[in-house]
């Protein structure tokens, strides 16, 4: 059986976007999307631009304050050698904030100003795009870590939305 090809003139009546958009900033992404898909957006973006743009790699900071814990992938993004010690009993493990908070906030700004030109329609949300726990601690984390990792990353995580969810009006707000 063949998929059947729409004809060129298909226009689907609404589109969703994951995530990233490989455009320089929120503005841009807001703009372009919104000018090439005029009503057909029901949740909008921010495309994860600058140092975001790779899904869940820009989320290797939160686990700098212990680099032991690091996959190399993590550890390369940051262009950081790997510590020679490993973690002992005394040492504790220690993760920053996820920033996935702050980075909304400020994109929601430019979201509700562009609205309020008339650039973006009225009746579109504020997508926050948020990797889910075990990508970012599988990706992030030697798999030794995972376990003890994984639900204080979490908790970060539920916080930072919990922070979202209070600073972002909820009829404004579509969080993936």
């Amino acid at each position: 059986m063949s998929a059947k090809t729409p004809p060129a003139s298909y226009k689907p009546s609404v589109v969703h976007f994951v995530g990233s958009i490989p455009l320089p900033n929120a503005p841009t992404v807001f703009r372009s999307l919104s000018v090439a898909l005029p009503n057909r957006l029901r949740r909008l973006p921010d495309g994860e631009t600058a140092y975001r743009y790779d899904f869940v790699r820009w989320q290797d900071r939160v686990f700098l304050p212990t680099p032991l814990i690091m996959t190399d992938l993590g550890l390369a993004t940051l262009n950081i050698k790997r510590p020679g010690l490993q973690i002992g009993e005394q040492q504790e493990i220690s993760l920053a904030a996820t920033e996935y908070d702050n980075e909304a906030i400020a994109s929601y700004k430019e979201f509700k100003a562009l609205r309020a030109q008339g650039v973006i329609d009225p009746t579109t949300r504020f997508q926050v795009s948020v990797g889910t726990p075990v990508n970012t601690v599988a990706a992030l984390v030697l798999p030794k870590y995972q376990a003890q990792v994984e639900p204080m990353y979490e908790a970060l995580l539920l916080q930072a939305l919990r922070r979202i969810q209070t600073e972002i009006p909820v009829e404004d707000l579509a969080i993936q």
